[in-house]
């Protein structure tokens, strides 16, 4: 091979060398320069009522999964009042058993005189009335047979007498009943009305217990994605946050567009 053939030859190896650096090259800037999508940073609010103190937090910068804690604010005053509310709520559940047992208790009441009291009162009734028939016969008999003053005189008495009995039987049937029965009655509704009012506020103190159980859980505020921790201001232990207050945001990591993707 001559000397001008060998030069031609190691110059086309050399461009083509420098050609495929630089293709090389220019692919590789195209992955480190690949435009990246960048979401919005999601914002964690303090969703405790009144102010809440910083007990630990995680720095500014930090990198945290999904459901790691990040911020926690001191529950102890919360734990404090939660305990006195199981105080009051046991209370207020003692409270309305008693009041249903006592509604309870005057329904029974009516079931009782309907059923029982008040058909043995006109059992009696009925008794007083035979009685009283029975007598009324025997004397008036006597009467017819003597004709005497005294036996008229006893014949009177045996029919007012049984006509008393008579008209204590419907007075007790008329009257006597329904009033016993609507006395009663009015018991049940009032006991009612007491149930009902010691269920409200049973459920009253079990809302407040669950809103205790609800806010110590919010204590610990977790991250709701994976990213880094960011703060709107400087953030210490101690620090305070009022309700509805921005504690934190996370800024999501950063991932390749989806035309860099496809690409």
């Amino acid at each position: 091979m001559s000397a001008f053939v060998r030069r031609a030859v190691l110059v086309c190896l050399t461009f083509s060398g420098l050609s495929l650096g630089m293709e090389a090259s220019a692919q590789t800037s195209k992955r480190k320069d690949a435009p990246t999508e960048r979401k919005k940073p999601i914002d964690v609010f303090n969703r405790i009522e009144g102010e809440s103190t910083v007990l630990k937090l995680r720095s500014a910068g930090t990198v945290v999964k999904k459901g790691e804690w990040v911020v926690e604010f001191d529950s102890s005053d919360l734990q404090d009042t939660l305990n006195n509310q199981k105080i009051g709520l046991k209370a207020a559940e003692t409270a309305y058993r008693q009041a249903k047992m006592a509604r309870e208790v005057a329904e029974i009441g009516v079931k009782e005189y309907i059923d029982g009291i008040s058909k043995e009162d006109i059992e009696l009734a009925n008794k007083a009335i035979a009685e009283a028939t029975a007598e009324r016969v025997r004397v008036e008999d006597q009467a017819k047979k003597s004709q005497s003053a005294e036996d008229q005189l006893a014949l009177t008495e045996a029919r007012i007498a049984e006509e008393k009995a008579k008209s204590k039987k419907e007075i007790l049937i008329k009257y006597t009943e329904a009033k016993n029965v609507k006395e009663l009655e009015s018991e049940v509704f009032k006991a009612k009305e007491e149930e009902l009012n010691k269920e409200g506020a049973l459920q009253r103190e079990k809302s407040k217990a669950e809103k205790l159980r609800r806010e110590i859980e919010e204590c610990k505020l977790l991250a709701p994605i994976s990213g880094t921790v960011g703060y709107l201001r400087p953030v210490e232990e101690e620090d305070t946050f009022k309700q509805g207050e921005v504690v934190f945001r996370i800024f999501p990591l950063a991932t390749p567009s989806a035309k860099t993707q496809s690409k």
